[in-house]
């Protein structure tokens, strides 16, 4: 499995490649911490653990994409998080601890998102930077 990385960066890849060989151990740690300790938070999960926040909150996120785990309300000011009624996986495939892509959008709505940033730039009486023109010419090739 391979963790999120930006995939125009071999340096990110092999990081992500590196770390998904520890992120397994941690995720079922979180797991486990949350099941035990119900309505807990990011913050108490990586100070009760000893766990770098930096770790324990994105092994939790994995979680809840996956549906193990979902926010159980609020407390100061904080999301507190229980354990679904899903079984943890004993062997999950290699996208199932990461969000599915967006649908890549279609033409028409390629088009619609154009017109509509033109005529904002319009109502304003200004007309949009470079970028944005270069942007809007190629959408609206887009028939």
């Amino acid at each position: 499995m391979t963790l999120p990385h930006q995939r125009h960066s071999p340096t990110s890849r092999a990081a992500a490649m590196k770390a998904a060989k520890w992120t397994g151990g941690a995720r079922r740690s979180v797991y486990d911490f949350i099941a035990d300790h119900p309505r807990v938070s990011d913050r108490q999960i990586a100070q009760t653990m000893g766990m770098n926040p930096s770790t324990a909150r994105p092994r939790r996120i994995e979680l809840e994409f996956a549906g193990l785990v979902r926010v159980d309300g609020e407390v100061d000011g904080e999301n507190v998080y229980v354990v679904t009624d899903e079984p943890y996986p004993l062997a999950p495939g290699p996208s199932y601890w990461r969000p599915t892509r967006a649908p890549k959008p279609d033409r028409a709505s390629i088009r619609a998102a154009a017109e509509d940033i033109e005529r904002s730039y319009a109502k304003r009486g200004d007309r949009p930077p470079p970028q944005v023109a270069a942007m809007l010419a190629w959408a609206r090739s887009q028939a």
